[in-house]
């Protein structure tokens, strides 16, 4: 690398061989024109160039030729003149005007006007400067004018004609352009000498607007930019467009908008290596101030103005709807959008095209991003001047605030929010990120104001409502908190959701539910708010100190005609909520209770569970409190009331209500009657005509005059059962309408429904009745007496018997010693009630008498007591043939009492002995076998109803297993036995225990002794081999078929017949002999596999001399002749003699070398593989 570099230090001090580069000057303009696709680009340029030389005026002439397409342009401007550095500028492309306060920065603005125009013409002052080709090359002559012209002409011969232009859109141009124009105010264009656009711009003198420096962040965010001041200026633009120009006869529209703009000057302070860089990329120093413009207007300037709302086009792009954006302007309009309702042009760097903000190069980007944060801060302070102006008028003007002033402030708001709330921008969305943000923090301590229903004031300080249904209810009730209007919240969503997401606005929250608490509220605002409040505690969680806050500042209105207007009601003193159904509405409730016209648009639920500590108003509580009301003993109307709502729900409350109810009343004298006010028990019902004398119940409502009743009150003598009343009643003076009032509650109080018993009872005699008659008066008022009565009438002897001779015995009885006069009681010979005619157990009378405690049957225990104590035995079969022909009226009570000790044996029955006896259910059999075993056995003429006697035909197997156990059989008895028990059913338990049980009886030696199942075995075949050693039975096929079960087996088990060998192997062999004991070891061998897991068995076996040794004695030689041979030889060997030895295992060998067995004559094992084995 060093050495190139060194060849290129050398090439460049060589003088020779230098070359200039040459430009394709034809080419380079094109390519540089190809950047400005724009329309109206030249007029963009000429009119810049016509503001930066101070030009007041501009007009423009179009020259069209007979087919009516544009040849010539005529630009004039009354700027200042060229002067000497100006002409040579235009000689020269890329060199820019070097004032650093003007916009041009690359200097081939002017150059645009060769896209249509091949060689124009320049005059101002005494000079002029042509243009003109030579091949690709272009060329200037400079000359001198006739005479001095104070107007800057540019003519331009059009190359090609062109097409005559849209007069709204080239005006719409025109109009966009100056908005930012600090000199140009006007320009006329005509056409062939007609005008058709004229445009007058009038600006009022700059104010500056006051702000609270100490509020805002004055620099810009990299210290490049300082805020020094800010001027607000008024413009008019006075415009007049002839659309009909060819028309002579025409008439020009006029139309005039009203806007402003706003300057703020900033002190620059780059550094030096941004100076530098910026220097070398934009060919002129950095300016030392500059500023940003915001256009825009108010809601008055928007509505005055004539051009706007869509009126006339041409001002669609000057002043932008309020929900629509402006254009950001570096000198003229681009296509960059602001992001809100505004105009803003700064010294901003384009790109080439000067249609784009450049945020490419590295140090344009900087700049270019400082200048677009001082938009934001200048934007900021024109909101915070304009809600100034638009909160001091609301403060100012007299309360309560006129309508139409509100909505006019309300109007002029919404305008100014719309105007400022800001959306993604297009077509770079950095530029409105940028404007957005530093609007908002470029007053970091300052909340952002806007309007409220309370008039204008720091978003944190206005709530919005909240979602429905909440919302709904909020907006009935919330009164002084300052909330966002709705035309607001719809109109200015975008802002008001920006404030909200960031918390800033926040929604109806429960602390300003409680400042609204000191509110006079009505009844529906009071309804709505608890509601709400319903609502906020199922969603959010409140404690204990915010609900105390609630409940004791929320004043209820007091409301009804009787309430205490003065009573101040919180929430937190109420008890009780009323339940209209139960209390009726207008009456006296406690002044601790829930208002109705509140309570009455809640549930129980809600009512209980969110208010605090409140219950319902319980009829009881509610009939305390109105027992306290002296009307109520006075006044029958009062009265009536009362008692008409206590009844209607009296029989739906609880009985502890009842009682407390009752408890209340009873000794009131709250009952309406003939005779006045009485208590509940001095007074009857109206149907109670016994007596004259007595005060029946009588409500007002239930009189109807005579002139209203349709039939004169009569008189009658009503006489009773058959003239035993004689005195005459006579009806009251007016016919009666039904009680308000039930019966049922008038009852429970004690109002009487007939003459107290005593009293009948006290004159009997001069009512001159029997008991028949005096039962069928009580019978008529049964239902109506009470338990007191009714105790009374039992313990009162007041009926005869009949006799056996069917007569009537004069000594009185209580009801509970007789029974009725039934034809089958009265065969039992038990004392029957005297009763005249035939009995019907379904009569009132006997009824009554039924519940006086006269039997109508036998009583259970006492029937079976009867029949155990009765001796005889026809009158006790009667008593039981009772209980079988009843028994469906006795079954339920006899299955528990059947078996309890208090029950005396009733039951006839014979013991084992044959002996006839009286046994309980449970004590005795229907099965005759039973008494094999020592049972008792029901008499056979009643086994038919053992069923309903509660007797088993057979004894469970408990019972059986138990009476083996205590009384084993005998010999001659054991077989029937067994067969009986062989058809008895056993558990699992019960022949395991059969099995361990000694019942079997046996014979040994001559005496019997009793052994269990499983030491037992049935008589076979080998039996005899062993009955010295095993006890076999057999008690028939039947009887064996039970022992089987019990454990008894056919014969010996191997293990067995082990334990018989290993414990008494001697003497078996000397019993059985050789060959059977041989035979036996087989069989113990054959299953030793299974014995060996007997360990006790298998050491047993180890250790007992029961094995078979063999014993080979060689006394004796004889002569043995081997003929095999050649020749005959004889030899002498021995002979050995056989014998048996029982050995243990260890002592027997396995003999396999017959040498060895002659020398050393070993005890051995019988020659058998199973015996070696």
């Amino acid at each position: 690398m060093k050495k190139l570099k060194d060849i290129h230090e050398s090439l460049k001090t060589n003088q020779q061989n230098e070359e200039q580069v040459t430009v394709n000057q034809r080419h380079l303009i094109d390519k540089i024109l190809a950047r400005y696709s724009t329309e109206f680009t030249i007029f963009r340029e000429l009119l810049q160039n016509s503001n930066d030389a101070g030009a007041t005026q501009v007009t423009i002439n179009l020259q069209t030729s007979n087919s009516n397409f544009i040849t010539t342009i005529e630009y004039k401007n009354n700027g200042r003149p060229f002067l000497k550095e100006d002409w040579a500028r235009l000689r020269k492309i890329a060199e820019g005007n070097p004032d650093e306060q003007k916009i041009g920065f690359f200097g081939v603005g002017f150059y645009s006007l060769f896209s249509i125009c091949e060689e124009p013409f320049i005059s101002s002052g005494v000079e002029c400067m042509a243009f003109f080709w030579k091949g690709d090359q272009l060329f200037t002559k400079r000359g001198s004018l006739p005479e001095r012209d104070e107007l800057t002409t540019f003519l331009l011969e059009l190359r090609e004609p062109m097409d005559l232009m849209d007069i709204q859109s080239f005006g719409k141009f025109i109009a966009t352009s100056l908005a930012f124009t600090k000199c140009l105010h006007e320009v006329t264009v005509n056409f062939n000498e007609i005008c058709v656009l004229s445009f007058k711009k009038k600006v009022s003198n700059p104010k500056l607007v006051e702000f609270k420096k100490s509020s805002f962040n004055l620099s810009s965010p990299n210290k490049i930019f300082y805020l020094n001041e800010v001027e607000l200026k008024k413009i008019q633009l006075d415009v007049s467009i002839n659309l009909e120009y060819k028309n002579i006869d025409s008439v020009p529209i006029q139309s005039t908008l009203f806007m402003r703009t706003a300057s703020a000057a900033f002190k620059v302070n780059t550094s030096r290596a941004m100076t530098h860089d910026m220097e070398r990329t934009t060919k002129k120093k950095p300016p030392a101030t500059t500023e940003t413009h915001i256009m825009w207007s108010s809601h008055d300037e928007y509505e005055s103005s004539t051009g706007c709302k869509g009126k006339n086009p041409v001002f669609d792009d000057l002043v932008p709807n309020k929900e629509e954006q402006g254009k950001v302007f570096i000198g003229f309009p681009t296509h960059q959008t602001t992001g809100c309702a505004i105009h803003f042009m700064s010294h901003l760097i384009p790109t080439v095209e000067r249609e784009s903000i450049d945020f490419v190069d590295k140090t344009l980007n900087l700049w270019n991003q400082e200048l677009l944060s001082t938009t934001g801060l200048l934007a900021r302070i024109l909101y915070v001047d304009e809600f100034a102006s638009i909160k001091d008028m609301f403060e100012n003007v007299p309360k309560p605030i006129d309508p139409e002033i509100y909505s006019w402030l309300l109007k002029r708001s919404l305008h100014a929010m719309l105007s400022f709330t800001f959306k993604p921008t297009t077509p770079n969305n950095l530029v409105g990120r940028i404007v957005s943000k530093y609007f908002f923090i470029s007053a970091p301590n300052e909340i952002i104001e806007i309007m409220s229903t309370r008039g204008v004031l720091a978003a944190n300080n206005v709530r919005v409502f909240s979602a429905e249904p909440m919302g709904g209810y909020e907006r009935k009730f919330i009164k002084n908190t300052a909330t966002v209007p709705d035309e607001i919240l719809i109109k200015c969503s975008v802002l008001i959701n920006n404030l909200m997401s960031d918390n800033t606005i926040q929604q109806i929250n429960f602390k300003d539910v409680l400042s609204e608490l000191n509110s006079n509220f009505t009844v529906d605002e009071v309804v709505k708010l608890l509601k709400w409040f319903i609502m906020y505690r199922d969603n959010c969680t409140l404690n204990s100190n915010e609900l105390e806050t609630f409940l004791k500042n929320l004043v209820l209105p007091v409301t009804g005609d009787s309430a205490n207007k003065n009573l101040k009601l919180t929430l937190s003193n109420i008890k009780y909520w009323i339940n209209p159904k139960v209390i009726t509405p207008g009456l006296s409730v406690p002044e601790d209770s829930f208002p109705l016209e509140i309570s009455k648009h809640f549930s129980k639920t809600e009512l209980e569970h969110y208010f605090g500590n409140i219950k319902e108003l319980s009829l009881s509580e509610w009939t305390i409190f109105i027992s306290k009301n002296e009307d109520l003993v006075l006044s029958p109307h009062f009265s009536e009331k009362v008692l008409s709502t206590i009844s209607r729900s009296f029989m739906s409350v609880s009985n502890q209500q009842k009682h407390s109810i009752v408890s209340t009343l009873k000794d009131l004298s709250c009952i309406p009657t003939k005779q006045g006010m009485k208590k509940p028990c001095d007074a009857y019902f109206k149907n109670v005509n016994l007596f004259d004398d007595i005060p029946v119940v009588l409500f007002p409502s239930q009189i109807i005059k005579k002139d209203e009743a349709s039939e004169t009150s009569t008189k009658s003598v009503t006489s009773f059962f058959g003239g035993l009343l004689s005195n005459a009643v006579e009806k009251i003076s007016s016919s009666i309408r039904q009680s308000p009032v039930s019966e049922v509650f008038l009852k429970s109080l004690g109002v009487r429904e007939h003459v107290e018993l005593q009293v009948v009872f006290d004159r009997l005699d001069s009512l001159n009745w029997d008991h028949y008659q005096l039962i069928k008066y009580l019978a008529s008022v049964s239902n109506k007496l009470s338990e007191k009565e009714y105790s009374q009438l039992k313990a009162t002897p007041l009926f005869p018997k009949q006799t056996l001779d069917s007569s009537t015995d004069n000594f009185r009885y209580k009801a509970m010693d007789l029974y009725a006069p039934t034809e089958e009681i009265k065969e039992l010979g038990l004392p029957i009630l005297s009763w005249k005619g035939r009995w019907h157990k379904n009569t009132e009378e006997a009824k009554l008498l039924s519940l006086m405690g006269l039997k109508q049957q036998i009583p259970l225990f006492e029937l079976l007591l009867l029949t155990s104590k009765s001796a005889d035995r026809v009158q006790q079969t009667k008593f039981l043939a009772y209980f079988v022909e009843n028994f469906s009226i006795y079954e339920e009570s006899y299955s528990h009492v059947k078996n309890t000790p208090e029950l005396s044996p009733f039951l006839p029955s014979t013991n084992v002995k044959g002996e006839n006896i009286l046994s309980k259910p449970n004590d005795c059999f229907s099965d005759p076998g039973c008494s094999l075993m020592g049972f008792n056995v029901l008499r056979p003429d009643l086994v038919v109803n053992a069923e309903k006697f509660g007797v088993r035909k057979y004894p469970n197997s408990v019972e059986l297993v138990r009476y083996l156990e205590r009384s084993p059989p005998k010999s001659e008895e054991a077989a029937a036995v067994f067969e009986f028990l062989s058809y008895q059913k056993f558990s699992n338990y019960d022949w395991k225990t059969l099995r361990g049980l000694k019942f079997i009886p046996l014979n040994r030696k001559g005496a019997m002794v009793y052994e269990a199942p499983y030491k037992v075995y049935f008589v076979g075949l080998e039996s005899s081999q062993f009955q010295n050693y095993f006890d076999f039975v057999d008690f028939g096929q039947v009887g064996n078929s039970f022992l089987r079960n019990c454990g008894v087996k056919d014969e010996p088990t191997p293990t067995e017949l082990a334990q018989l060998l290993v414990r008494s192997p001697l003497q078996f062999f000397e019993d059985s002999g050789l060959d059977s004991y041989l035979s036996l070891l087989r069989q113990i061998a054959a299953h030793y596999h299974v014995l060996r897991s007997n360990t006790a068995l298998k050491k047993e076996m180890m250790q007992s001399s029961f094995l078979v040794g063999l014993i080979n004695d060689v006394s004796e030689e004889e002569e043995i002749n081997d003929e095999t041979r050649e020749g005959k030889t004889s030899e002498k060997v021995r002979n050995p003699q056989l014998s048996y030895k029982l050995a243990k295992a260890g002592d027997i060998f396995l003999i396999d070398d017959t040498i060895l067995q002659q020398i050393f004559t070993p005890l051995g094992c019988p020659m058998e593989a199973l015996l070696e084995v």
